[in-house]
């Protein structure tokens, strides 16, 4: 899979498209993000459909970071406090919990 391919016209296609490409390497990909969040090294290889599956899930939690989580740094308007956790626990909240409840519906609509 390369970052051109086409998932759909509309949000919801895309996220059923999406879900069904993240099922097939679902257990890789959490055991990567698992085993990376909790201190080991990033695995090595990862084959190119992985990567780019793990890239998704990576720039769906960063937008919800930044749309939804205050800065201690900003006065700007936020809906969240920064969560009470430590920031690899908070990527592995939203890169595996997070992914499925929402994450790939929220990727598909911010790809619109």
């Amino acid at each position: 899979m390369d970052r051109s391919i086409h998932l759909g016209d509309d949000s919801e296609d895309r996220c059923h498209k999406l879900e069904a490409l993240d099922e097939a390497l679902q257990e890789e990909i959490d055991a990567a993000l698992d085993s990376y969040t909790r201190g080991d090294h990033w695995p090595r290889p990862i084959d190119p459909q992985t990567n780019e599956l793990l890239r998704m899930r990576l720039l769906a939690a960063l937008t919800f970071v930044l749309q939804h989580i205050e800065s201690e740094e900003t006065d700007s308007p936020v809906t969240l406090p920064y969560p009470p956790m430590g920031p690899m626990d908070l990527t592995r909240w939203l890169t595996i919990d997070w992914w499925y409840l929402h994450g790939r519906l929220s990727y598909a609509q911010d790809r619109a």
